[in-house]
């Protein structure tokens, strides 16, 4: 491990930011670079914390599915 790495700290969403990552959100869970540099500009977040998120909701969702499934058998 390297020692010299810092530790990042967590960005923490306003309802405004999320409502808005929501609403995008449900309309494409893949928003293209373009629609991505939008949200940038809306939510003042930085591109990477705009993919993490999308990234992080995406396998949410996939795992929520999973377990539904499981439940189901």
């Amino acid at each position: 491990m390297r020692k010299d790495k810092t530790t990042r700290m967590r960005t923490v969403l306003n309802e405004k930011q999320l409502l808005t990552l929501r609403t995008c959100y449900s309309a494409n869970p893949r928003p293209d670079a373009l629609m991505k540099e939008q949200l940038v500009e809306m939510t003042q977040l930085s591109p990477r914390v705009i993919r993490v998120w999308f990234q992080n909701k995406r396998k949410k969702k996939k795992k929520k599915t999973k377990i539904f499934f499981i439940k189901l058998k």
